[in-house]
């Protein structure tokens, strides 16, 4: 997806200098995310979320034509950089803090993500993006868009660079319209402590080495 979402995104809309995808692992939970920085005055954010969205949907289309040789290639490439060796001792050493900090010690993370790379299907991949994209049946479909709009300051002073620094956030819903996309007011997050508060919790194992 990265390659993809860089062409399409940035090379071809135009929409951002600053457009890349990545995986997320965020207390046990898998997903990925895409990320656009645009001008605000070049294009909306309600037309960037209806681009991604057209970007996924091609990409999904893309999934249901892959193939057996193009999986393969990319399967063996993803080993290959499993198993790279650290050009840097800095970079094995955050590694393993990683894992220390979580309490989930996996230092051999890499060769068990390589060995799970190898025995994916083709059937797999297709059967994952059916199951959690909006263009499959949703059954595992879950998505938040994180739009921040930059404006200009209305204080006429400017702090001084010593001074204690507030920032507040500015909710807006569908009755501020942005752009030529008609929303819903539904879909806004008014509250962020209270969309919080109403998410399942999610119970992360962890090891605790004064038992071992």
């Amino acid at each position: 997806m990265s390659c993809q979402c860089e062409d399409n995104l940035r090379t071809k809309e135009q929409l951002g200098y600053s457009v890349f995808s990545m995986m997320r692992y965020t207390f046990g939970v898998l997903g990925f995310s895409i990320t656009v920085n645009t001008q605000v005055d070049k294009f909306s954010v309600s037309y960037v979320d209806v681009r991604v969205e057209e970007f996924l949907k091609k990409f999904s289309r893309d999934i249901r034509r892959l193939t057996e040789k193009t999986l393969s290639v990319t399967k063996q490439s993803l080993v290959q950089l499993k198993h790279t060796t650290d050009y840097e001792l800095k970079e094995e050493v955050e590694r393993n803090w990683r894992e220390i900090i979580s309490r989930e010690y996996m230092f051999h993370r890499l060769f068990l993500e390589a060995a799970a790379i190898e025995k994916i299907k083709l059937s797999d991949i297709k059967s994952w993006v059916e199951d959690h994209f909006a263009t499959g049946n949703r059954s595992k479909f879950r998505k938040v868009s994180i739009q921040i709009m930059g404006h200009k300051s209305t204080n006429a002073s400017t702090p001084s660079s010593n001074a204690k620094k507030h920032y507040e956030l500015t909710y807006l819903d569908a009755n501020q319209p942005i752009g030529d996309t008609v929303e819903n007011n539904a879909d806004f997050v008014q509250d962020i402590n209270t969309f919080k508060g109403d998410l399942p919790y999610i119970n992360i194992p962890k090891i605790n080495l004064g038992q071992c």
